[in-house]
């Protein structure tokens, strides 16, 4: 049976056990914030300068998502239905993938388009291709399209990060789909 309990002593750890050393630190420290007043489903870009918790905060979301479906019995809800990664990383990842002939070349973007929660972190901070504006527009707008939670975290607003990109296209998207957090230090 799926309770509070069963979430905090069995899923909770194993979730936690994914998550970097640094997060695990921090999820002891920083104080759960009341999130009762947002949906489990809702997608969100967070923002702000460097050190006021964009990325615990994020950790937050996630987790009380992945607690909502858990207890409301989500068939779907393992290891795989979630993803936290550093942006930069998943570019990495991808642009990997692509070079190397022995992989499934579509794989590696189809695992952060398919995933139920994806949180990348530090959105914008890896260096922009023309095909690394096409792999993030894919990933966003399929994302968007079929409704799946995205959290965003980044030190740029969606203004400056259309800049960055020199595409608005990806930016409107997290615009439309998302609720913006201009978060401030603690």
């Amino acid at each position: 049976m799926r309770t509070k309990e069963t979430w905090i002593s069995g899923i909770y750890p194993k979730i936690i056990k994914n998550l970097t050393p640094r997060i695990q630190k921090d999820l002891q420290t920083i104080p759960f914030p009341d999130l009762s007043g947002i949906n489990h489903d809702d997608s969100f870009y967070i923002h702000g300068e460097v050190a006021t918790g964009k990325t615990i905060l994020a950790t937050h979301i996630m987790l009380n998502s992945l607690k909502h479906k858990y207890l409301a019995g989500d068939p779907t809800l393992g290891i795989g239905s979630y993803m936290f990664i550093s942006a930069t990383t998943m570019m990495e990842n991808i642009s990997n993938s692509f070079s190397d002939p022995t992989s499934n070349r579509g794989g590696e973007m189809k695992k952060y388009i398919d995933c139920d929660i994806l949180v990348m972190d530090d959105f914008g901070t890896f260096p922009i291709y023309s095909w690394s504006s096409s792999v993030l527009y894919n990933i966003i707008n399929s994302r968007t399209e079929n409704l799946k939670q995205t959290i965003i975290t980044s030190n740029l607003s969606l203004d400056e990060l259309s800049g960055v990109l020199g595409d608005v296209r990806i930016t409107k998207r997290i615009e439309r789909s998302s609720i913006i957090i201009d978060k401030q230090p603690f």
